[in-house]
C-alpha cells in the first residue's frame, strides 16, 4: 500500500495516455480475469485519465457498469427489470443488460459439456463395476457348487439359494458404494489442496486460472447427483447379482453334489 504505479492506455487515435496512481487498498473476487487485469479507481480519476470527462453530461459519461445482486437467482429478473424500465438516467433503449452468463456463455457451455462427459464416465464406472460383481458372485457359484448341492439337499429351496446371492451382490455392492461415496466427499472437500499439492511437486496445474478463471476449484454438493450415482450403483449391482443367483438356484443338488 501506499506505492506509486503508472497506468497507460490509447485513444481511438492512438495518442498515449500515462498517470501515476496511488495504491491505497486491495481486493480479491476469486475470479481470476479479474483479479489479474482490474483496479478499482474513483471514476472522476478514471475519465481525467482516459480524457474522458465532459462537463455537460456530468459522471454520465462512461462505458458501462456493473449492478451487484444478493441473489444471482434473481439475474433474470433483474435483467429484464432493467431493460423494460432503465437503470437511473439510462432509458429502455440506451443501455445494453447482459448477466454474467450472458457474457461467458461459450465458457459455460464448454463446462457444461465436461459436466456431461464425466456423468458418462461415472456411469460406464458404475457398470463396470456391476461386471466385477457378476464375475465374483459367477466365480462363487462355480467354486461353491459343492456346498449348493449340500444346501439343496438340506432342504434349501431354489428362492432360499437366489437370496443368498442376491445378499451377497448387494453386500459387495453396498459396501463399495460406502466406501466410493466417502473417498468421493473427501477428495472434492480437499480438492483445492490435493490440486496445490500437485501442483507443488510437479508444477502441473490441473485446473489453470486463465483458462476457468478461476483461481480456485468450485465444489458444490447436490443432493440429486448423489443419488443419481448411488441409484445407479445399487441397480448395477442388482442386475449384475441376478443371473448368478438364478444359476445357482438351476444347478441340480445330485450332480452338484457330485461336483469336484
Amino acid at each position: 500500500l501506499g506505492q506509486k504505479i503508472h497506468l497507460t492506455s490509447y485513444s481511438p487515435n492512438f495518442d498515449v495516455y500515462s498517470e501515476p496512481f496511488i495504491i491505497v487498498g486491495a481486493f480479491q473476487t476469486n475470479v481470476y480475469e479479474q483479479d489479474s487485469s482490474w483496479v478499482v479507481a474513483p471514476l472522476a480519476s478514471v475519465q481525467s485519465f482516459l480524457h474522458a470527462y465532459d462537463e455537460n453530461i456530468g459522471d454520465y459519461r462512461y462505458s458501462g457498469f456493473s449492478v451487484r445482486l444478493d441473489d444471482f437467482a434473481n439475474a433474470r429478473t433483474v435483467k429484464e427489470q432493467i431493460a423494460l424500465h432503465g437503470l437511473g438516467p439510462f432509458g429502455p433503449g440506451d443501455i445494453r443488460v447482459g448477466t454474467w452468463e450472458d457474457q461467458k456463455r461459450t465458457l459455460l457451455q464448454a463446462v457444461d459439456i465436461e459436466k456431461r462427459i464425466v456423468s458418462a464416465m461415472m456411469l460406464l464406472v458404475v457398470a463396470f463395476s456391476g461386471v466385477v460383481i457378476f464375475m465374483i458372485l459367477t466365480v462363487m457359484v462355480i467354486e461353491k457348487t459343492r456346498d449348493l448341492g449340500v444346501l439343496r439337499s438340506l432342504g434349501a429351496t431354489r428362492d432360499g439359494v437366489v437370496g443368498l446371492f442376491l445378499r451377497s451382490g448387494m453386500i459387495l455392492c453396498l459396501l463399495g458404494a460406502a466406501l466410493g461415496s466417502a473417498g468421493g466427499y473427501l477428495f472434492t472437500r480437499y480438492i483445492n489442496e490435493i490440486h496445490d499439492a500437485i501442483y507443488r511437486v510437479t508444477g502441473w496445474q490441473l485446473f489453470p486460472p486463465n483458462v476457468y478463471y478461476l483461481s480456485r476449484i468450485p465444489i458444490h454438493h447436490r443432493w440429486q447427483d448423489w443419488a443419481l450415482i448411488l441409484g445407479s450403483t445399487l441397480l448395477f449391482g442388482f442386475l449384475a447379482s441376478v443371473i448368478p443367483a438364478r444359476y445357482a438356484a438351476s444347478r441340480d443338488p445330485v450332480k452338484a453334489l457330485r461336483h469336484e
